[in-house]
């Protein structure tokens, strides 16, 4: 596998993507990008980011760099593992792992990444195999990384009835946690249920709801944030049939723990294309849902809801041009403007890249959003974007964490995580104290 780690002693060097003109042009060969475990060789799925105080200082005051969570299945650094950054373009990366496998197949499945109300970063994530759990780790230091302070807490959850199979997580406005999961017993699948922590970590008994018992194909692709009422607002693949990959729909709680099966249901399209990380969710500043996904014939959609439900029936999907298939995993966020920016693994492009698009308008309508950048490697073993998360900092830069996989053979994958950062303009990365567009 070809790298290109970029040399912090290189400060005035500049490795640009040429911006890919128009909705349609050609990809751009380039892998690039700072990779955040060298140590490491087989890391990076489940990816999870949020952003922390680094030590960079920047016109408007300290700036903001990646604190991303991933699972890590290299020998010996097996588990849930932590990458910090120590300055926005990760030039100086700490990694660590916070949750080995110990007997289990897997550490760090569906990571997600959280601010605890203490300012403490919290993730939870899944242990699969002997032991499977969903799992708690309060990080002893705010970032987890870079100084001495307590030890990590790591807790158990234990589901009323079977294990996880897939989840996502939140910090409720109680500041606790609370975690949406599809459960399973013995093979059958339970549906969607709502896991409501009573405490910071988890460490007290838990308030578990099944959503619907008459639901019990859905969840199988999950995205939660906590929604303009302060309660638990959930995107989530709704599938009644198992001929059908269902539809992408909404419920919102009017409780903390999704009590009483009397929370609202929105159905809004057809969901297509494979099954992979393929809902994202955000509110804007109305406190209205913004939903970023793959719909029917692995188009890439997003959905603005003109209330804070998607309730009434009149949220329809724009759909967003792209290169090819949009089937693995979609990462989306808002800029301060409303406007939705996206980084897709686009399987339509040999081998798959990394494409990149920022809406110029809150609801991604008229088919001509911007693509500034598609990442591509011009090796046809290496695929980008299979996994990767995407947050705006508070100067509207997107930082982007993707994962790169080598297909050493038809059995053998390896993968690696690398980051970039980008403006409304372009994707690249420069060694100096700021960030420009060319």
């Amino acid at each position: 596998m070809t790298r290109r780690t970029l040399d912090p002693a290189l400060d005035n060097l500049v490795f640009w993507v040429i911006i890919v003109a128009g909705t349609m042009s050609a990809p751009v060969q380039a892998q690039v990008g700072t990779e955040l475990d060298t140590v490491s060789t087989n890391y990076g799925r489940y990816v999870s980011m949020i952003l922390s105080p680094s030590a960079a200082r920047g016109a408007t005051g300290i700036e903001e760099a990646p604190l991303v969570a991933y699972e890590n299945r290299s020998i010996g650094r097996q588990g849930l593992a932590v990458s910090r950054c120590f300055d926005p373009l990760c030039r100086s990366v700490d990694s660590a792992t916070l949750d080995d496998r110990g007997s289990s197949n897997g550490a760090g499945i569906d990571s997600r990444i959280l601010r605890g109300a203490d300012g403490h970063a919290i993730i939870i994530h899944r242990r699969i195999g002997v032991g499977s759990a969903l799992r708690v780790v309060r990080c002893g230091v705010a970032n987890c990384l870079g100084s001495l302070g307590a030890a990590d807490t790591i807790n158990t959850i234990t589901p009323d009835q079977g294990v996880a199979v897939s989840m996502d997580a939140a910090i409720g406005s109680d500041g606790f946690p609370v975690i949406a999961a599809l459960l399973q017993s013995g093979g059958t699948d339970l549906g969607l249920w709502v896991i409501k922590c009573s405490d910071s970590v988890c460490s007290l008994p838990t308030t578990q709801t099944q959503i619907d018992p008459s639901r019990p194909l859905s969840g199988r692709v999950i995205d939660m944030v906590i929604g303009a009422s302060g309660f638990p607002q959930i995107a989530f693949q709704d599938r009644e049939n198992s001929g059908s990959n269902g539809q992408m729909a909404v419920l919102t709680c009017n409780d903390h723990a999704c009590a009483g099966q009397d929370e609202a249901l929105s159905s809004l399209d057809d969901l297509g294309g494979g099954t992979g990380r393929i809902i994202d969710m955000k509110l804007n500043s109305s406190g209205h849902p913004v939903l970023a996904y793959t719909g029917l014939n692995s188009t890439l959609r997003v959905i603005r809801c003109d209330d804070p439900d998607c309730a009434g029936g009149n949220d329809l999907p724009n759909i967003v041009p792209t290169l090819g298939s949009i089937t693995q995993a979609i990462a989306m966020d808002l800029d301060s403007q409303d406007r939705p920016a996206m980084a897709a693994q686009n399987t339509g492009l040999t081998p798959d890249g990394l494409e990149i698009i920022f809406c110029n308008d809150p609801s991604c309508s008229g088919g001509d959003e911007r693509r500034v950048d598609v990442f591509q490697s011009d090796q046809q073993d290496i695929a980008l974007g299979a996994w990767v998360d995407a947050v705006f900092d508070p100067n509207d830069r997107l930082q982007i964490v993707y994962q790169t996989v080598e297909r050493a053979n038809s059995t053998v994958f390896l993968g690696s995580l690398y980051q970039i950062r980008c403006e409304f303009d372009g994707c690249g990365l420069i060694f100096a104290d700021r960030f420009e567009a060319p």
